[in-house]
C-alpha cells in the first residue's frame, strides 16, 4: 500500500490532537495504487479495529459541545480520526501504537 507517515510538529494542524499523520496519494496512474482505494481500505481498518470515528472537523465540533460535560471522551474516538478535505485523504492517529498496527497490517510499498 502506497502512503506516507508524517509526524505532527507545530506546522501541521491537529497536532495538538494527534502524533501521526497518514497521508495517501491524491492521484496514482498506476493500476492497484490508488490514493483514495488505499485511503478507503485505511479507514474501514481503523473504523474495525479502534471503533468508528468522526472527521477531524465534526470530531473537534463535538468536542467543543462537550466542554465540562460528563461525556467529553464517550461521543467521539480518541485514538484516531480522518479527513478528506481538499481531497487530501489523511488519517490521524494518537500514538505510535496505533500507528504500528496500522504498519503491520499494512506495510508500505
Amino acid at each position: 500500500m502506497n502512503y506516507t507517515i508524517i509526524k505532527l510538529d507545530r506546522r501541521h494542524s491537529w497536532h495538538q490532537d494527534f502524533a501521526y499523520m497518514i497521508e495517501f496519494p491524491k492521484r496514482s496512474f498506476s493500476l492497484g495504487s490508488s490514493g483514495v482505494l488505499a485511503f478507503d481500505r485505511s479507514r474501514r481498518w481503523f473504523n474495525d479495529t479502534f471503533g468508528w470515528s468522526q472527521d477531524v472537523d465534526t470530531r473537534e465540533r463535538v468536542r467543543a459541545a462537550l466542554v465540562g460535560t460528563q461525556m467529553e471522551s464517550t461521543d467521539y474516538n480518541v485514538k484516531w480520526s480522518w479527513s478528506i478535505k481538499y481531497d487530501e485523504y489523511r488519517i490521524y492517529v494518537v500514538s505510535q501504537a496505533e500507528l504500528n498496527w496500522f504498519v503491520l497490517k499494512y506495510p508500505q510499498s
